[in-house]
């Protein structure tokens, strides 16, 4: 009923997104986006299951054609996870590649400024 392309529009719209707001959280570029949406691109599943964690988005309704984009919106999309903001996003791409003791680094900064912001 829905391509991938028109699916992956509809939540950048309902996310007030640009595409170029949608590229950086994706990890990808505007072009790309651009692609995607108007179908003359198709990304490969594991970009596809990527994209499906960063967007808070089952993959199943993403790949499956058979789910229009009202199922993909009003089934299940969590609108109440926001659009991750880019730099985010580049420690969430990192993060497997990163050793131990850099994601302790990383938590621990994260832990001081929460508490910096409960004070």
């Amino acid at each position: 009923m829905a391509t991938f392309g028109e699916k992956l529009k509809a939540i950048r719209l309902s996310r007030d997104m640009s595409q170029e707001d949608l590229a950086k959280v994706l990890g990808t570029t505007k072009q790309s986006i651009s692609r995607y949406e108007t179908g003359i691109n198709s990304p490969r599943i594991d970009t596809v299951a990527d994209f499906s964690k960063k967007l808070g988005v089952e993959l199943s309704l993403l790949i499956n054609n058979k789910y229009s984009v009202g199922d993909v919106l009003n089934h299940n999309l969590d609108t109440t996870i926001p659009p991750i903001d880019p730099n985010l996003a580049i420690v969430y791409d990192a993060w497997d590649s990163m050793t131990d003791d850099d994601k302790k680094f990383i938590a621990s900064i994260a832990k001081r400024i929460k508490k910096e912001e409960l004070n």
